[in-house]
């Protein structure tokens, strides 16, 4: 098991090693790139002062009767011009959503890119002809409404001719102190407005 251990604990010495030389080197190089640029700006700083009193002396003494500037003229010295880039890929064309958007957001900042109201002489008027009498269009029915609710009850009406009157019963029965039974029936002839009866023990079993 001893012997396991340090078979593998010389790649993880070495590994250690070799990150923190390659974390040192990079730590390193990073404070020269940080020296440096530092001094750039620190130099930049004192050379744009520099070439801004020069700027000044020269004006002034240009401006003066009693100086004659004989250094040349402060320009700024063009830097060298740097390589081209590489070209990039053709761009799509805008689909008519996209320009129809750009336009509408273009007017929305420019209050609807109304132009200038134009100048010119007012109209005159004309004889124009009277128009055509529009035509009546009937639309379709509409659906039957709902029912309405019920309206207060009228006024009671007068009074109706009498009816005419009545008849007679055609039969009738009734039942004697002894509990017998008795049918009547109309005689023949029979004179409605003196009606006589012919009556007789119902039969045993017949319908009451």
């Amino acid at each position: 098991m001893i012997r396991r251990a340090w078979k593998w604990a010389w790649p993880v010495v070495l590994v250690i090693i070799t990150t923190v030389a390659i974390g040192t080197a990079f730590w390193v190089q990073q404070g020269r790139i940080d020296a440096g640029a530092a001094r750039y700006d620190n130099l930049s700083a004192k050379y744009d002062r520099l070439f801004t009193q020069y700027s000044r002396l020269y004006g002034d003494c240009a401006e003066s009767t009693s100086c004659e500037p004989t250094a040349p003229a402060p320009e700024a010295i063009p830097g060298p011009q740097g390589s081209a880039g590489v070209a990039g890929p053709a761009g799509r064309d805008a689909t008519e959503a996209q320009i129809a958007a750009a336009v509408r957001d273009y007017c929305d900042a420019r209050l609807g890119c109304a132009g200038t109201p134009g100048v010119g002489a007012p109209g005159r008027d004309g004889d124009g002809k009277d128009g055509k009498d529009g035509q009546t269009i009937v639309g379709p029915s509409g659906p039957t409404g709902a029912t309405g609710a019920t309206g207060a009850t009228g006024e009671t009406g007068a009074p109706g001719a009498a009816g005419a009157d009545g008849q007679p019963p055609l039969s009738w029965t009734y039942t004697d102190p002894l509990g017998i039974q008795y049918s009547c029936i109309r005689t023949d002839p029979f004179d409605p407005t003196a009606p006589t009866y012919s009556c007789a023990p119902t039969p045993i079993g017949a319908p009451q």
